[in-house]
């Protein structure tokens, strides 16, 4: 087949099968992608639903709770005071707050109050109570009876003829304190009507709804909503439509709704109509590609390589022609260019060959080293240097074996060298024709000639250059001798005299070296000195001493001279060594003056130290005091006798506010390194046993390779800042009060407009609400103020514990957060094997106030789509809860102030503006009051992890992992 008819078919092969390929993949992956997005777009419709009913669910707890959370409310269960129905509970109250039903309960169930009003009909009318809400509230284990301030109950409760959304709370008083006196329950009743205005709000077409819950129907939903009580399904329909459906579960687990709607396939259709189109054009283009390839190939391709082969077979024959070269620069003209070059390049190749061998017989004659050449170990070319390094004539070489020209001790050593393919250059003994050995240098190499392996080897005789290295050796052992010590002067002597000298004597005398050379050494000495140099050298002592030394100009200086003695060859040569030791005086000198100056430094520092206003102490890193000032002194009532030299900790009491030892802060510097500042308010104890309040600091002393060698501490009368550190707390409390009626009164005015003064326009209404969470806050703000009052003063902060299980207080708060991490797109969860009960013997209110401050805390800094995790570890001695967010963390220069009052990192305003400060220097607090510890761990943009510590209780519960608590917003 030729080359133009298998072009074409495979073209025509490739594109048809990329046609169909392509057909195949677009039919399955866009039907079933865009059957996929149907699918998605089914359950966001139904999400949009589910969301409205859940946006319900919260407006009725949030009636409820606030109804829940009044004075008013909560006095009525003890006096029923008619009053207060009338005022609040009329039917004009139930429309406006759309809802149908509104019963109260005391604690034991008794129900005192109960009203059901159809609001849907056009004149709203008092309806029958449902007898099946009534009876739930009554039972001894109801689902709305309630013991804390936080709990809750929010769902659906399903009656003989009728779905509500019911929405419970427990009543306590306005500061949301118990004890709980009963239950506020409120309902709005799920009927078609209200199912039709949630779907005309949401724009979902809603079709009907139906209460039908056969197991089949039940077990047909595959979906369950991430953290609400509901299930939702989407299925095909028919080929033009899909079914969405959401199941309802009320408040005890039983499915009481399905609410449906059809939805059109959209995107079916429209995948399979771009695949036709996709198909239909990739086929008229593969048709139009194969009829421009089949003529390109001809005319470009083709025909030229059928000139060329012509042109080859003419030159193979041996007629030799330049026609061969094609004209243009495409491939085919490059090749026939290659296959010119390639015969030129043989012709010049074989020329290069003659000559190489020319050069190569010139360079083995002239070589200085012997060439062997040699195949399966026999010699079979040799040049004439190595008939002259051997002895052996050339002819003489030829066939003999490369190791027989090497000595018998060498003979392991070349083998090895031999076997491989490329020998560095080493060297072994090798034999002359007369059988004397002489040392060589051998190197080889392997190469490929024809068939065979050759071995190439060169060969030199060492023997001069060996005997030239052992005149150098001595000549080296010559020189060591001389150049003992360079940076001294060194003297060789016989006898008494001078043998030789480097040049450091003849700088150091003046002398030049041919006056030194027979001198007697005594001449470089003055003369009350040369007795001792004479004595020395009769007697072979060996000593290092200082004389006065005698330069060739007369002048004396200090002299150090030492000796000791060498042997060359078994022969004794006497050394001696000096040296100019005048510039060595004066720095002695001046290292005596500089003595004399540190002295009186030393006394000035002592000066400037009792002359300090503060209290300074210095502290050994064994815990000695070393120094101490006099107002250090004055203010312990112990004597400088009585301290220095002494452990600190007996001499030095400080007191922290609770009136224990407080000394740690010293022992973690000297431990650590770290300098510290305790924030507790520390007393004094003088000799006397009074307490002298003070405020101190400790700072680490280090050596020069940064090594802890103590410590100074520093103290100072703090007793009129404590006086007005007092009065600031006693007037931040007594403002607090004071701000905390007016402002629970404007809340009062706020909830009547907005509830009682009939419509308001959409302004008005923006701006009260707008007023009403600026009034929250500020009463947010008075509390936080008024608890740090009571932490800073110790006045009504204290801590009654009792038994209780943390884990019904943490599922409160997360649902308390929810509308916070609804607004934030945050996760808020406990971890995967958190106990179902974890038993604490602590003050319930406070531990739930440290939750609530680190779980908001975490939602407020942590961005959109995060994750907030409360986990918990224990021990034999400690229980240890962990707050864990992945948010904006804290930047490292602030996290030592971050449980400071009113303190705020840099990078919390770029995320939350709101916030005062207060919440964990509270939180610290209350921990710290239970005789726990908090701490955390942070790195910026990464997130950041609070941990708190609590004494554990006895376990008397069961802790068992649970499923995870898990809302997903």
């Amino acid at each position: 087949m030729r080359i133009t008819a298998k072009t074409t078919l495979a073209i025509a092969l490739s594109i048809t099968l990329l046609t169909f390929a392509t057909y195949g993949i677009l039919s399955f992956y866009l039907v079933q992608r865009f059957g996929e997005l149907e699918i998605d777009a089914g359950y966001k419709n139904l999400e949009r639903y589910d969301e409205a009913v859940s946006a319900e669910k919260e407006r009725l707890y949030e009636t409820a709770a606030d109804y829940g959370g009044w004075d008013d409310a909560y006095d009525y269960v003890l006096d029923q005071n008619e009053e207060f129905i009338e005022s609040n509970f009329i039917i004009e109250n139930f429309v406006s707050l759309r809802l149908d039903v509104a019963i109260i309960s005391d604690q034991d169930g008794k129900v005192i109050f109960a009203r059901h009003v159809g609001i849907e009909d056009p004149e709203p009318e008092e309806e029958t109570v449902p007898v099946e809400l009534l009876q739930e509230i009554g039972k001894p284990q109801s689902i709305f009876r309630f013991t804390e301030p936080q709990q809750q109950r929010v769902g659906l409760f399903k009656t003989r003829h009728a779905v509500f959304i019911v929405a419970a709370a427990p009543i306590i008083t306005s500061d949301k304190q118990g004890p709980v006196r009963g239950t506020m329950l409120m309902a709005r009743h799920l009927s078609e009507d209200y199912v039709h205005s949630i779907s005309e709000r949401v724009k979902l077409p809603l079709s009907s709804y139906e209460v039908d819950f056969s197991s089949d129907a039940v077990s047909s939903f595959r979906h369950t909503v991430p953290g609400q009580n509901t299930k939702d399904d989407v299925a095909e329909s028919s080929p033009t439509s899909l079914l969405g459906s959401v199941l309802f579960y009320d408040l005890l687990d039983q499915p009481v709704l399905i609410v449906r709607t059809e939805l059109p396939r959209i995107y079916s259709q429209q995948a399979v109509d771009a695949v036709r189109f996709v198909v239909l054009l990739l086929s008229a283009y593969g048709a139009i590609l194969i009829l421009l390839l089949m003529l390109l190939m001809q005319r470009l391709v083709i025909s030229r390589i059928t000139d060329m082969a012509s042109r080859v077979k003419l030159l193979a024959s041996g007629g030799r022609t330049e026609r061969l070269r094609l004209p243009g620069k495409d491939e085919v003209s490059s090749l026939s260019t290659n296959v010119m070059d390639a015969f030129d390049a043989l012709e010049k190749s074989k020329q290069a060959i003659r000559d190489s061998e020319k050069k190569f017989a010139m360079l083995s004659a002239a070589s200085q080293d012997g060439i062997f050449m040699s195949s399966a170990g026999r010699i079979i070319e040799v040049n004439e240097t190595a008939s002259k390094i051997t002895g052996y004539s050339e002819e003489e070489l030829k066939n003999m074996s490369i190791f027989d020209l090497v000595a018998p001790e060498s003979l392991d050593s070349a083998k090895k060298h031999v076997a491989q393919p490329i020998a560095r250059p080493y060297e072994i003994n090798l034999l002359r024709k007369n059988g004397e050995e002489f040392p060589g240098m051998v190197s080889g190499n392997t190469v490929r000639y024809g068939n065979r392996k050759i071995r190439i080897s060169s060969m030199r005789d060492m023997t001069e250059i060996k005997r030239a290295e052992a005149d150098l050796r001595e000549s080296e052992n010559r020189f060591k001798t001389l150049s003992k010590a360079t940076l001294e002067g060194v003297l060789i002597l016989e006898g008494d005299r001078i043998k030789d000298a480097n040049d450091t004597v003849m700088r150091i005398t003046g002398y030049a070296r041919e006056d030194l050379v027979g001198m007697p050494i005594i001449q470089l000495v003055a003369e009350p000195d040369r007795k001792k140099i004479i004595d020395h050298i009769s007697q072979s002592i060996e000593a290092s001493h200082e004389v006065v030394g005698l330069k060739k100009s007369g002048d004396t200086y200090p002299l150090y001279i030492s000796g000791h003695t060498e042997y060359d060859g078994g022969s004794p040569i006497r050394i001696k060594v000096i040296r100019d030791i005048t510039e060595q005086k004066k720095t002695e000198q001046a290292l005596r003056d500089w003595n004399d100056k540190l002295r009186n430094e030393r006394e000035k520092l002592d000066i400037i130290l009792h002359s300090i206003a503060d209290a300074v102490v210095v502290i050994s890193r064994e815990g000695k005091i070393l120094l101490i000032n006099n107002i250090a002194s004055e203010m312990c009532g112990y004597s400088l006798f009585d301290t220095v030299g002494h452990d600190f900790r007996s001499l030095l009491v400080f007191k922290g506010q609770d009136g224990a030892s407080d000394l740690n802060f010293i022992d973690t510097v000297l431990q650590d390194g770290i300098t510290t500042n305790p924030t507790g308010k520390t007393v004094l104890l003088k000799r006397d046993g009074s307490a002298l309040p003070v405020s101190e600091s400790a700072a680490p002393i280090k050596d020069l390779e940064g090594n802890i060698t103590g410590c100074v501490l520093v103290f100072r009368d703090a007793t009129k800042e404590r006086e007005i550190d007092r009065m600031k707390t006693e007037f931040v409390s007594i403002a607090s009060h004071q701000l905390r009626s007016p402002l629970s009164g404007i809340k009062w005015l706020i909830e009547l407009v907005l509830n009682d003064t009939g419509e308001l326009k959409p302004e008005q209404r923006e701006y009260l609400e707008q007023i009403d969470v600026s009034n929250e806050r500020m009463i947010q703000l008075v509390e936080d103020l008024l608890d740090v009052s009571r932490i800073e003063t110790g006045r009504k902060f204290t801590i009654e514990k009792k038994d209780f299980d943390v884990v019904p207080v943490i599922s409160g708060l997360l649902q308390e957060m929810t509308n916070l991490s609804l607004q934030k797109h945050v996760t808020t969860s406990t971890a995967s094997d958190f106990p179902q009960s974890i038993l604490l013997n602590a003050d319930q209110e406070k531990i739930r106030e440290v939750f609530k401050n680190l779980v908001s805390n975490a939602i407020k800094y942590t961005s959109q789509e995060g994750h907030v995790t409360i986990d918990h570890t224990r021990s034999a001695e400690e229980v240890v809860f962990s707050v864990k967010d992945d948010g904006i963390g804290i930047p490292k220069d602030q996290q030592k102030k971050i449980f400071e009052k009113f303190f705020r990192a840099s990078n919390v305003g770029r995320v939350e503006a709101e916030g005062t400060g207060l919440g964990l220097y509270i939180a610290k607090a209350i921990v710290e009051g239970h005789g726990g510890r908090i701490w955390f761990e942070s790195q910026e943009g990464r997130g950041t992890t609070f941990s708190f510590s609590l004494p554990a209780a006895p376990e008397k519960l069961e802790t068992k992992p649970k499923k995870v608590n898990k809302k997903r917003i």
